[in-house]
């Protein structure tokens, strides 16, 4: 598998499998941390259309780049996923200073 892929890619690759195992084996749910599109690309080649678990991202709204991944049995499949993602709205001064996403 490892061919396929970056040799510094490696350490997210056995993240994955890892997380993986831990859905398919001991029927947990795992949330991954923000991921970029490459990040994203891979857990898609890695878990793939598998019957044991389903695959979803999420951004915290639509045509984010970054998403985490939800990684759980399939079973749960009709159930919403719980992203641990909370929203803030923080009003400020545009005339004082220009923020953008990385600064928050």
């Amino acid at each position: 598998m490892y061919e396929h892929f970056r040799p510094e890619e490696r350490p997210f690759i056995d993240q994955i499998k890892g997380l993986y195992e831990q859905v398919v084996h001991f029927h947990q749910e795992e949330l991954t941390d923000f991921l970029d599109p490459r990040q994203q690309d891979i857990v898609v080649s890695i878990i793939g259309k598998d019957d044991d678990c389903d695959l979803h991202f999420f951004g915290g709204a639509d045509g984010c780049e970054r998403k985490r991944a939800a990684l759980r049995p399939s079973y749960l499949s009709a159930e919403p996923v719980d992203w641990e993602i909370t929203l803030l709205r923080a009003p400020y001064s545009s005339k004082f200073v220009s923020i953008s996403h990385r600064d928050v």
